[in-house]
């Protein structure tokens, strides 16, 4: 699980660097927000995913404000914060 995308120098980015190394790719399984990828262990058969969650921090406010799903939930439920949106997205991976 991976919060704030793929930045330099956050831990998604990282982790891809890493996976580079090892000549293995993330492959999207879902580019939604939040985004899954998945990829295979070399030399096994074992498939992991990751998720990618928009950053708890204040400054991804911006970036939830301008999600589409993020407007339709707002539209039937005015009291909706950015917060309460990311306690919702959170739910299902906690």
């Amino acid at each position: 699980m991976f919060t704030g995308g793929n930045s330099k120098n956050g831990p998604e980015y990282f982790f891809r660097k890493l996976m580079a190394s090892y000549s293995c790719k993330l492959e999207v399984v879902s580019n939604e927000v939040p985004r899954v990828h998945q990829f295979v262990i070399p030399n096994s058969k074992r498939r992991i995913k990751t998720v990618s969650l928009t950053a708890p921090s204040g400054a991804a406010n911006r970036a939830v404000g301008s999600l589409q799903k993020y407007k339709e939930m707002k539209a039937k439920n005015p009291s909706m914060n950015t917060i309460d949106y990311r306690v919702e997205q959170y739910r299902p991976f906690f």
